[in-house]
């Protein structure tokens, strides 16, 4: 069994998110599209969460000789990217906030007085 983690931002349902996942491995199964085994199914759980977002777990099943575990997470991150985006829903990544001019400033007055 192979394991895949994916982030999602923490606002959203994890149902959603996680039916969506569904549909990108359904999307993919099978050895003639580098993708996991139809059986036994691919599974999507939540992880955990972290400072990222929502952590969630995809497990799927391969045969290394029909299909390389580098190609199949390939192929199923690919599809996960793929559905994610066309619902609207984009991976977590690290923000950072810049402020300029009096917002800076107004930032660096507050934390002098606390």
């Amino acid at each position: 069994m192979k394991k895949l983690l994916v982030w999602a931002l923490c606002l959203l349902v994890s149902e959603r998110v996680m039916a969506v996942a569904q549909r990108a491995l359904q999307a993919v199964v099978g050895v003639e599209n580098e993708g996991p085994l139809a059986e036994p199914r691919a599974k999507v759980r939540v992880n955990g969460v972290s400072a990222l977002g929502t952590e969630y777990q995809v497990r799927y099943h391969i045969i290394p000789r029909q299909v390389s575990p580098a190609r199949a997470r390939h192929t199923i991150t690919k599809s996960l990217l793929d559905h994610l985006t066309q619902e609207g829903i984009s991976p977590a990544y690290p923000k950072h906030n810049v402020l300029y001019g009096d917002g800076a400033a107004g930032l660096a007055e507050q934390g002098e007085e606390d």
